[in-house]
């Protein structure tokens, strides 16, 4: 819907064309869920907390627990909280703390008879496959084939978190839950970004290759140098032109790594010593 006020109007909608229908709200796109890390929830009750936080739109909290020493479970300052919107606040209130609230990310819905992922074990209707070999007839920890992945071919469990296949799944749920999108839009963004990266990296390459397939080629560029001094042929020293001589001697200079020789160098080095400048030619 684009507004609001579309949303309430097409609620209360129950004839279209005739044909009685129900109008109900999308249950997933229309609740998040967030988590925070916050000690002085630990002791409160789970009702009490709704109750406070219920006019900040929140659902559902949920604590995690954790192993203690003893084997038993304890809870920790971490819970996870659902609310009743599109997208996940960025902080809540909690008495007088002001509580950072983080996007939660589920991890990917694995199924552990056919390994595959999107549903779970007990909605499973597919053939028992061995977590660890990817065969039929194999499970549990009496399997002593090699290992190989039934989803990706890899040398790895279909559990393991370096999959491929988990890690596309999981990149799918991250992008469900930032932009509050279906998993159908979510999916297809994730493999657009996939197909995207896979095409960039074959052009670089082709790009590296056609860069280095031959020799960066000299660039020149013209040069105007005008001198009054002159190495007539058989002299050794250079002698002074008349202004009225002078002309202006256009050269060629090319780019390259290695910097050209300065010429007033040479030709201060040519004078004569004790003098100021070349002497003249005899008349």
């Amino acid at each position: 819907m684009v507004s609001a006020a579309q949303s309430r109007c097409l609620n209360k909608l129950d004839n279209l064309a005739g044909c009685p229908v129900t109008a109900s709200l999308y249950r997933t796109l229309n609740s998040c869920r967030g988590v925070i890390r916050c000690w002085p929830l630990v002791d409160c009750d789970k009702e009490e907390i709704l109750d406070e936080l219920q006019s900040q739109g929140v659902t559902d909290i949920y604590n995690i627990l954790t192993k203690d020493d003893s084997g038993g479970r304890r809870n920790t300052n971490t819970f996870i909280i659902t609310f009743k919107a599109a997208s996940v606040p960025k902080h809540i209130k909690i008495g007088y703390l002001r509580v950072s609230v983080e996007i939660y990310i589920l991890n990917p819905l694995h199924c552990f008879n056919c390994q595959k992922f999107g549903h779970s074990k007990n909605a499973c209707e597919g053939t028992e496959i061995c977590a660890k070999c990817g065969q039929a007839g194999q499970g549990g920890n009496s399997c002593s084939n090699e290992i190989k992945c039934p989803n990706c071919s890899g040398f790895h469990a279909a559990y393991s978190k370096d999959c491929p296949k988990w890690l596309l799944e999981k990149n799918v749920q991250r992008i469900k839950a930032e932009r509050g999108i279906s998993f159908t839009e979510a999916r297809k963004i994730a493999a657009a970004e996939i197909k995207n990266r896979a095409s960039l990296g074959s052009r670089t390459a082709a790009a590296v290759v056609s860069s280095r397939s031959g020799p960066t080629p000299l660039t020149t560029r013209s040069v105007d140098v005008h001198t009054d001094l002159t190495l007539p042929n058989g002299q050794d020293r250079p002698l002074l032109v008349p202004p009225s001589a002078c002309k202006t001697q256009k050269t060629c200079q090319t780019t390259s790594a290695v910097p050209a020789a300065k010429p007033c160098s040479n030709v201060e080095n040519s004078r004569s010593p004790g003098k100021g400048r070349p002497d003249r030619p005899p008349p």
